[in-house]
């Protein structure tokens, strides 16, 4: 497949203004078993918006109808186009990693959007900072209305920068909706106080779910807790809460 993906881009190469492609061999760990997949890393060059979203739209129809892990990596120009629609659209994305160091509201609605109209079954999220107008709350919410499996890295404190708010409540009507999976550890300030960590272990195993759920505290647990509670393995340990329906024990993520 990736050979038919390198000849169509090298058919639309002028597209592109292309400066680089370059073919990387992915290996990695999944659920204990190793797998590979190939990476492309694509670079254009300058472009103004109406270049970059013909590019964008030339790149899309080289990738065929499905796409199992898809990263991407967006510097600041791209958060002003129509990168998603133009790229994805039509396109089952398993997968989707996105890589940003600055969110608009513009692209904002495009991925809420997206994954109204397109299955996505997973995204990752690694965006450190942000427009100050978006409310990063209601984005994650509605993005869990749309996908089963949300993780947030440790670098995307931005998200979690909303002063007086308890996440525990905010975590359970995330699970409420699509969502059945969802890691939250970040490398700073977790968001996850000590009553919404209590909250959530109470609460998330009483929802009819088969939950997965991981996080960082704000707190210890001094004392280690482990047990079971309505076929879900609850541990808190140290600053670290996991929640995990029993057929997802083994579950990695």
């Amino acid at each position: 497949m990736e050979g038919v993906f390198e000849l169509r881009i090298k058919h639309h190469e002028s597209s592109f203004e292309m400066k680089k492609l370059e073919k990387r061999i992915i290996d990695y760990i999944d659920g204990g078993l190793p797998k590979t997949e190939i990476g492309y890393i694509f670079e254009c060059n300058s472009l103004n918006s109406n270049e970059m979203d013909n590019g964008i739209k030339r790149l899309g129809e080289c990738m065929g109808h499905h796409i199992g892990n898809l990263e991407l990596c967006l510097g600041k120009p791209w958060n002003e186009v129509n990168v998603l629609n133009n790229l994805l659209g039509g396109i089952k994305v398993e997968n989707l990693d996105l890589r940003m160091d600055n969110i608009s509201t513009t692209f904002v609605n495009q991925l809420i959007s997206m994954t109204k109209t397109q299955q996505i079954d997973e995204i990752h999220l690694d965006v450190r900072g942000g427009d100050e107008s978006i409310d990063t709350v209601d984005m994650l919410v509605e993005l869990s209305k749309h996908v089963l499996r949300m993780i947030v890295t440790p670098w995307s404190q931005y998200f979690f920068d909303v002063i007086d708010r308890e996440w525990g409540p905010i975590v359970l009507k995330m699970f409420s909706n699509k969502l059945d999976t969802l890691k939250i550890c970040l490398c700073n300030e977790p968001p996850i106080s000590k009553y919404s960590a209590d909250f959530l272990r109470e609460q998330l195993p009483l929802m009819g779910k088969k939950i997965w759920y991981l996080s960082s505290c704000k707190e210890n647990y001094v004392n280690a807790l482990d047990y079971t509670s309505h076929d879900h393995w609850v541990r808190a340990l140290g600053r670290t809460l996991l929640i995990r329906h029993l057929s997802r024990r083994d579950e990695g993520r």
